[in-house]
């Protein structure tokens, strides 16, 4: 194992996670090499995630804890995230200045772990986070969204539709996502975007190869686009998802 996740700045500079040299390496949007950052030995690394300010945040997987680090990699502050069950593979994201981590227990979603008052990292209280553990993923609208997969109803078909269910403070609504694609397999909600259009990445297996695509629907389910992540041999691959604003 080795580079296991990665973050975007806003300047679109890309932070390399390497676990096994237990350090960050920070490159330009062109790939040129920029810097690189050393982790203290009992630091386990699991996930990263970058601020708007440039703050750079560390999961801690072994000790639970969330460390902030400013760009020349001092280190800033650490919080417990608690009991969290944090489902490996599921990156911590920052909604609105909110740090989140997906976490599953007798629910899978969302749970509040801090948040970022002008690059200050604030610690919210056990309350706050139970209040803030509920269903789906956060959206930037502040609604939350569940994707799942239901059989197509055409008998003998291999297609799949996806199901999203929203989530906001006066109703629940459910859409129907219909994909251009037969035999996905795997679904996740990447994101919303500003235009509030939707962002779901699947999984297929097609000629005994697996497949990722990236879909987008706007907010009433409209099917607008897919884009095709480059294959390769995905033994070796660590994949992070992530959502690319326009």
């Amino acid at each position: 194992m080795g580079p296991l996740s990665f973050a975007i700045d806003n300047e679109g500079n890309v932070y390399i996670l390497d676990t096994v040299n237990n350090r960050i390496q920070i490159f330009s949007s062109s790939g040129v090499y920029l810097s690189t950052i050393s982790l203290q030995k009992d630091i386990f690394p699991e996930d990263i995630a970058v601020d708007k300010y440039g703050f750079i945040y560390i999961v801690n997987s072994q000790e639970e804890k969330l460390y902030q680090f400013n760009k020349k990699g001092d280190i800033i502050k650490s919080i417990s995230m608690g009991k969290t069950r944090w489902v490996s593979g599921e990156p911590i994201h920052i909604v609105n200045n909110k740090i989140y981590v997906y976490m599953c227990d007798e629910i899978c979603g969302d749970k509040l772990i801090g948040e970022i008052d002008n690059g200050k990292l604030s610690v919210n209280t056990d309350e706050d986070r139970k209040k803030s553990f509920k269903k789906g993923k956060q959206g930037i609208s502040d609604r939350r969204y569940i994707a799942s997969l239901v059989k197509h109803e055409d008998t003998g078909s291999n297609r799949y539709e996806g199901k999203v269910e929203i989530i906001d403070k006066y109703e629940i609504t459910s859409i129907t996502l219909t994909f251009p694609l037969e035999g996905i397999n795997g679904i996740d909600f990447l994101g919303e975007d500003n235009n509030k259009d939707l962002h779901i990445k699947t999984s297929r297996v097609e000629d005994k190869t697996l497949i990722f695509e990236v879909h987008e629907f706007d907010a009433n389910g409209k099917y607008l686009s897919t884009i095709r992540m480059p294959e390769g041999d995905d033994y070796f691959r660590a994949v992070k998802s992530i959502l690319v604003s326009k």
